[in-house]
């Protein structure tokens, strides 16, 4: 789980809009993170400049470490503010795309992602998940909470026939006979 399983926009012709709607998570969320993400900053703060005898074995390790936690406080930071954002989801008949953020002609920020790129799809509590065919990229999340059961009829079903059409068997070449 490395690797994006997403493209960065824009994205490549995907057919007919089939459903969209948006996710606005709620306020408590995005201040139950922000309060997780400054205890976290003041625990490393304290750790390092003012810790107990206890903990001063790590002060000899400090550059170390600190060489191992900006990179994975960047990565985690930008996670932790996905998280917080509003999202809108448009589904296709090839794939589908996410908006993240207020949407404005000019200014689109956002991935996409083909149908034949993911095995499976899963329903759960808040959503939908679908895994990726590569077991190195990430899984996908469709944050829905009313209309979950009718994403999740329509996500599996186009990966489920994503599987035996190519993705550009519709784009003009010829049409194959399979029965």
């Amino acid at each position: 789980m490395i690797f994006p399983s997403v493209r960065a926009f824009p994205a490549a012709p995907l057919g007919k809009a089939l459903v969209q709607w948006e996710y606005k998570p709620p306020y408590l969320k995005g201040l139950f993170i922000g309060g997780a993400v400054v205890a976290v900053f003041i625990a490393l703060i304290y750790t390092f400049f003012a810790a107990p005898e206890q903990l001063d074995f790590l002060r000899s390790y400090a550059s170390i470490l600190l060489y191992i936690a900006v990179p994975l406080i960047s990565f985690f930071f930008g996670k932790l503010i996905l998280t917080t954002r509003k999202k809108y989801f448009v589904l296709y008949e090839k794939g589908f795309e996410m908006y993240i953020g207020e949407t404005d002609e000019n200014n689109k920020a956002g991935n996409w992602a083909p149908w034949f790129d993911f095995v499976r799809a899963e329903l759960q509590d808040d959503g939908v998940k679908i895994y990726p065919k590569r077991s190195l990229q990430q899984s996908f999340f469709f944050n829905c909470t009313s209309n979950r059961l009718n994403v999740y009829g329509i996500v599996s079903g186009q990966i489920a026939q994503q599987r035996y059409v190519p993705f550009g068997e519709s784009n003009g070449s010829e049409e194959k006979n399979w029965f």
